[in-house]
């Protein structure tokens, strides 16, 4: 927030566990095991703003796929052995989840979102499938950007103001 210009100020916290922001600021935070990672801009410039990050080797089981993934999901993590693909997709559905929620509060769950792979970008479209929030009916799309490192991925997205 420094490099914003707004020093002093603390973020709260809110009912669910989100961060509470100063007036004008909007953000997100994550972390997973050492690493701990702030995203804020100006509302000004965003309505909502999402971050994850989680570790390849903690990634959800492939039980867990069943209450992640929606069918076509399904297919594109089991393109490949292990669990790269699903951690891939768990953080890139928590990033929207994090950029829409505080919006108006609705709480979506892993299925009113479908990610669609977008490899020119190593990204995803997340279609939503849930109205999120005056802007976000059913059917928008928000683009997620996945940056995988040896042991993580960092998934980031953004709602326009």
């Amino acid at each position: 927030m420094a490099e914003l210009g707004i020093t002093g100020v603390a973020v709260g916290r809110g009912p669910a566990g989100e961060p509470v922001w100063p007036e004008g600021i909007v953000g997100a935070i994550a972390h997973a095991g050492d690493v701990a990672i702030g995203l804020v801009g100006r509302t000004t410039d965003y309505a909502g703003l999402g971050v994850d990050v989680e570790e390849l080797a903690r990634g959800p089981s492939p039980r867990a796929a069943r209450l992640v993934c929606r069918p076509a999901e399904m297919e594109w993590t089991e393109v490949e052995s292990g669990t790269r693909r699903l951690t891939m997709l768990f953080s890139a559905k928590e990033a929207v989840f994090k950029a829409l929620f505080p919006l108006e509060r609705v709480w979506l769950g892993f299925g009113d979102a479908e990610l669609t792979w977008v490899p020119g970008r190593c990204g995803f479209d997340a279609r939503l499938l849930k109205r999120a929030a005056a802007g976000y009916p059913i059917g928008s799309v928000l683009p997620v950007h996945c940056t995988l490192t040896a042991s993580q991925v960092l998934s980031t997205t953004y709602c326009v103001s």
